[in-house]
């Protein structure tokens, strides 16, 4: 199976496996009252309050599922460890808002400490992994860049 072919399956299964699991996650959701906190001087977003929330589930479950059934070599298994650190982020700042009963969730600077750790993180691994190294493939050319140890900083910038 060509790549283009085994990319448009995967996009496509993904796609089909979040359709399914959606109904059963926003069930979920209300059963846990897991409902979005809104402010109460905005009038203009009260329609949206109790409206499920967390729903990065519907998308992180099927792309673990299915990145890891194609198997698209061992870098795979960095691209969704980096997704799902990204998704407990996310998953923290959607619990606080539910466990405190406001809107505030994480604050600005801890959201921005935890991308940028996770960022670090990520670009230092694939810095001194052999399979990733420092190169960059430039857009629309056969052409590469080998970044050195810039890549760091670049993987920080294009993530965060």
């Amino acid at each position: 199976m060509t790549l283009g072919l085994k990319s448009l399956l995967s996009l496509t299964l993904t796609f089909v496996f979040a359709m399914v699991i959606s109904p059963a996650v926003i069930k979920l959701m209300r059963r846990l009252k897991a409902g979005q906190v809104i402010l109460g001087y905005v009038e203009q977003h009260s329609g949206k309050a109790g409206t499920p929330t967390m729903g990065g589930f519907i998308f992180l479950i099927p792309v673990t599922v299915v990145t890891l059934a194609f198997g698209y070599g061992r870098l795979s298994l960095v691209a969704v460890l980096t997704m799902l650190g990204y998704g407990l982020l996310g998953f923290l700042d959607d619990f606080l808002k539910i466990k405190t009963q406001n809107n505030l969730g994480l604050r600005p600077y801890q959201k921005i400490v935890g991308q940028l750790g996770i960022a670090i993180i990520i670009g230092i691994f694939c810095f001194k992994n052999p399979l990733v190294g420092s190169a960059i493939n430039l857009p629309f050319t056969d052409a590469t860049w080998d970044l050195k140890w810039w890549y760091v900083p670049f993987t920080v910038l294009v993530y965060v």
